[in-house]
Formats: C-alpha cells, sequence, structure tokens
C-alpha cells in the first residue's frame, strides 16, 4: 500500500442534502462514528450500507484504497460493485439499485483490502496502520471496546495520512467518550423492499449547530 498523495482540505459530503447542511461536510484528516443498529440483547448490527455509501464518497475523486478492519463491517458482496448507492428519500435514507454502469471502475471491491482482526488491540493497530498509509483514501473500522484514549491515538493518525475512519460502534457505546470529530446514530426503518435507516447527529466538532433526522 506504498504510495503518496496531497492531503485534500475539502470536506467529504454523502450527497444526503439534510445531513450535509447540518454537518457541514465530514472533514478528512478525522475520524467520525456511526453508532450501529440494536438487535436482540446484547448484539447490534453496523450500518453496512451506510459505512458502503461512505467508501464510495472517500473513493469518489481519486486513486486509492478502501481497507475495512473487522469481520463485523465486512459488507454484503454485491453492495462493492455498481448497481448499489444509499439515497435520500422523504422517509429517510434507503438502499437504491441503480443503473448498470453507473459506477465508475475500476469499482469499489477492486480498491477494497479487508482485514481479518477480531480483538480490541489489533483493530486498533490496523486502523492505525492503515490511516497513516498514504495510498489508503478511507478506512472501514470495527470500533467496539475502544476508549478515549484509543480514538485520540486513531484522530491524530488520520491527522498524519490526511485520510478519514468511519468508525462503527454499537448502541451501548452511544455514550461513550471519544475525539471523534462527529457521531451519529442509525435507526432502522420499518421493513420495505429495501432496506432503510434515518440519521441523527449526536456530535459534531466542526460546525455550531447540528441537528439532523
Amino acid at each position: 500500500m506504498a504510495g503518496s498523495r496531497p492531503r485534500e482540505a475539502a470536506p467529504i459530503t454523502t450527497g444526503w442534502t439534510d445531513f450535509d447542511a447540518a454537518s457541514g461536510g465530514l472533514a478528512r484528516g478525522a475520524i467520525h462514528e456511526w453508532i450501529g443498529v440494536e438487535g436482540r440483547g446484547a448484539d447490534w448490527s453496523p450500518p453496512l450500507a451506510v459505512l458502503t455509501h461512505l467508501a464510495r464518497r472517500s473513493l469518489a475523486s481519486s486513486a486509492g484504497h478502501a481497507v475495512w478492519v473487522g469481520r463485523a463491517v465486512w459488507p454484503y458482496p454485491p453492495t462493492l460493485g455498481p448497481g448499489f448507492e444509499v439515497r435520500e428519500t422523504r422517509d429517510g435514507l434507503e438502499l437504491t439499485r441503480t443503473r448498470a454502469g453507473h459506477e465508475p471502475r475500476p469499482a469499489l471491491l477492486e480498491r477494497s483490502i479487508f482485514l481479518d482482526v477480531s480483538r480490541a488491540s489489533e483493530r486498533l493497530w490496523a486502523i492505525d496502520s492503515a490511516l497513516r498509509c498514504h495510498s489508503v483514501r478511507a478506512v472501514i473500522g470495527d470500533g467496539s471496546g475502544l476508549d478515549l484514549a484509543a480514538t485520540r491515538r486513531l484522530q491524530l493518525a488520520a491527522e498524519a495520512g490526511g485520510g478519514i475512519a468511519w468508525i462503527a460502534r454499537p448502541p451501548a457505546e452511544a455514550r461513550a467518550l471519544s475525539a471523534a470529530a462527529t457521531r451519529c446514530i442509525v435507526t432502522r426503518l420499518p421493513s420495505g423492499s429495501l432496506p432503510g435507516w434515518t440519521l441523527r447527529i449526536q456530535r459534531c466538532k466542526s460546525v455550531v449547530s447540528c441537528t439532523a433526522s
């Protein structure tokens, strides 16, 4: 994963009007947390389609790779190819099929690296190392169990490499102390033909007011 690229100051926009207006765009050189969907008991589900959409947006402007750290955040294989995106609807966000060939080549799958690490210490090391690599444009990581010191370390790594990290955490950690620039709560919409979600910005350090749902 050797290589070099200039740092980019322009934030990443999601393409979701209300969310982008509330957040002002998501800064590069930073980590951003996404609180997953509650399940039964201690179970939870990372918002995989949302994370895949963000990874695709991160890689849209130039060459580079996305690194997926931890099996919990490995996305559904079909959504890594052309033909899917998460679009804004009247009720929230929805995973939508697009016309064939809509995504430029190479597809996200061809630009993705998957790391199978499970323990929190291993995930922390892997996310940190990937963020410091200049050929990595986005890191999508399982952040469950990471404490404040760990997120500070990851924020420093993001600043050093100029990339961006999308970190998924379980609902039980929604109030955990963190150095993340933003934290968003993801809620699943009632079942429809395709999955859908709403987002609520819980924290946003870059703007004065951040309320979106």
